[in-house]
């Protein structure tokens, strides 16, 4: 227990430092990138996240001049506002239209009235504080588990329409998403199972640490397209380029594809930066190999790069 009782507050500063890093890379990825507004609804989300994990840490403490119920009110209040956060995310971030009703009615009523007469009318008239939390958490719980269903649903949804490759951002950040807040329901179910308070925080947020770990090593791919695809974008290289492609009577897409095959990518790849599907690319790539008169990408580099005689 002694071993217990102190790998959970380390393992609660590590997820602490994640999250404000997760906060301060999310930040600059909105500032230097045109067209990001919707990070801002994520930024709030993690913004009040680490403010609730901060508070958490903090109180309940006996050794401030403020009373008990106050700061339950205080600590409980930050967490509905966190938990109602969640449909305005997914509504704001995601144009999810599925979430207006959690917004006109499921926050207002699963997390106001709860927090509203549980919180900050019986509890500070002497309420049983785990009476309390049992009764005051059941509607928070049912509100954040159909928010989930209502998240998974769409993420299928999505999935289902995978081959148009125009909708891939949004399934990958969909899907981000519903890693975040998954452990949230589980969260809160712990509650009523009288888990420790330090487990139950490790639970909400090891879902966003892992999103940030996955939204990382995305970008950091990401990337290496594009300094790939750099290698070989000077105008003399791409008018060279162009010309032969021309000559072997590619058409305008089948040179899109051509490239972006010389630079190294993958079918997947070309798919996400043309917006079309693999087998769109496949069917593509077939036709340049058969014009061009090759059957590998190296065979093809060599008779479409400049410095190559085909």
């Amino acid at each position: 227990m002694q071993l217990f009782s102190f790998v959970i507050p380390l393992a609660q500063l590590a997820i602490l430092v994640c999250l404000l890093a997760s906060f301060c890379y999310q930040l600059a990825v909105f500032l230097c990138s045109a067209g990001q507004g919707w990070r801002i609804w994520r930024l709030l989300l993690l913004g009040i996240l680490l403010l609730y994990d901060t508070v958490v840490a903090i109180i309940p403490n006996e050794e401030l001049s403020v009373s008990l119920p106050l700061q339950y009110i205080v600590r409980y209040g930050i967490g509905f506002a966190l938990w109602g956060c969640l449909p305005l995310y997914f509504y704001k971030a995601h144009g999810m239209a599925e979430f207006t009703f959690h917004l006109r009615f499921g926050v207002p009523i699963c997390y106001g009235l709860s927090f509203l007469v549980f919180f900050c009318a019986v509890l500070p008239l002497g309420g049983d504080l785990e009476l309390v939390l049992f009764w005051g958490m059941i509607l928070p719980f049912l509100c954040a588990l159909s928010s989930f269903v209502v998240l998974a649903l769409a993420l299928y949804r999505q999935w289902l329409k995978r081959s148009h490759m125009h909708l891939a951002e949004s399934l990958d950040e969909m899907a981000l998403s519903c890693i975040s807040v998954g452990p949230w329901v589980l969260a809160t179910c712990c509650i009523f199972l009288e888990v420790e308070v330090g487990c139950r925080v490790l639970l909400m947020n090891v879902g966003f640490v892992l999103a940030w770990i996955l939204t990382v090593a995305r970008d950091v791919r990401r990337k290496l397209v594009e300094l790939r695809l750099s290698r070989h974008a000077t105008a003399e290289d791409q008018l060279t380029f162009q010309d032969r492609c021309a000559a072997h009577g590619l058409s305008k897409r089948e040179t899109e594809v051509a490239e972006l095959l010389c630079a190294g990518l993958t079918y997947r790849e070309i798919g996400e930066q043309l917006y079309i599907s693999l087998h769109t690319v496949d069917n593509h790539v077939r036709h340049i190999f058969t014009k061009t008169g090759v059957n590998r990408k190296m065979d093809l580099y060599a008779k479409l790069r400049p410095g190559h005689n085909g």
